[in-house]
């Protein structure tokens, strides 16, 4: 073998092992890529689930209030057509009443002109009287009527003022219903960006603040087998990603958190330490416990 086919021999092989030395980083690079890809696709994908679901609730929950609604209308248009026949009734027998004072005035008139013959005097004074009885008797009956049409009529009033208040409290529900579709829908809308964060953060390191910073769990959630907790403190009160919060329930330790994400006004944390199940309105503050 000659010197020049040796050396090339020796050229070949070093450029062999300096190809698969870059070509394998690259395979096992590519494939850790692919797999944090997959990862947050099957997180993003659990969140619009959730969003589904949530949204389906509220769209029952509108459906239920909104049936209850129109059953309440329905039942006052029914009493205001009750109310139309008891006024229409009540008139009626408020008519009854003046035909009848009309009677007693031409029966009073008959008296007086009768009053005239002394000698059928108390023949007509006897029936004049039974028939004054009688017509009193009756008059009395139509004011008794009236009086029970009158309380009918305030009851329904009444009814009525209370089925509009009731409407009133429905229509205040469902626009609390709506305020929160809405806070749901934001919420959601930033899980993607703290779920991509909390990677990031879950090897930076972990620091407590010299000053302390308390605030109140405002939702748990879980994913891929950790729990995150959102806060109600953000940027403006000091908060920053890294930065430790322990969690306790009436002056009982619950467990630590670490911030992954923080905006203006709230903050989402990876629970580390837990010792109990973390609810909402839990109490979160720096510092130790």
């Amino acid at each position: 073998m000659s010197i020049l086919t040796r050396i090339f021999v020796v050229l070949v092989t070093l450029l062999s092992v300096l190809l698969v030395a870059l070509i394998v980083p690259f395979v096992a690079n590519t494939q850790n890529y692919k797999q944090l890809a997959n990862d947050t696709a099957a997180q993003l994908a659990v969140a619009e689930r959730l969003a589904q679901i949530k949204q389906e609730e509220i769209n029952q929950a509108l459906s239920e209030m909104n049936e209850t609604v129109t059953k309440l209308r329905d039942a006052e248009r029914n009493y205001q057509a009750r109310i139309t026949e008891l006024v229409t009734t009540l008139a009626d027998a408020q008519a009854d009443v003046q035909q009848e004072r009309a009677e007693n005035l031409k029966v009073a008139s008959d008296v007086s002109r009768l009053s005239a013959s002394h000698e059928q005097f108390g023949l007509i004074m006897t029936q004049m009287q039974s028939e004054l009885t009688e017509r009193r008797e009756r008059m009395l009956a139509q004011q008794t009527r009236v009086i029970v049409l009158t309380d009918e009529s305030n009851e329904l009033q009444s009814r009525i003022a209370t089925l509009t208040r009731e409407l009133r409290r429905m229509k205040e529900r469902m626009a609390t219903l709506e305020e929160e579709n809405i806070d749901l829908t934001q919420t959601l809308e930033r899980v993607d960006p703290q779920l991509q964060s909390s990677e990031q953060t879950s090897d930076a390191r972990v620091f407590e603040p010299a000053s302390r910073i308390s605030g109140k769990v405002t939702q748990v959630q879980e994913h891929s087998g950790d729990t995150f907790v959102q806060m109600n403190v953000g940027t403006n009160d000091g908060v920053a990603s890294g930065m430790k919060f322990y969690i306790s329930r009436q002056n009982a330790f619950i467990g630590t958190a670490v911030v992954t994400a923080a905006d203006a006004q709230m903050s989402a944390a990876r629970i580390k330490l837990r010792q109990g199940n973390v609810l909402v309105d839990d109490t979160v503050e720096t510092g130790g416990y």
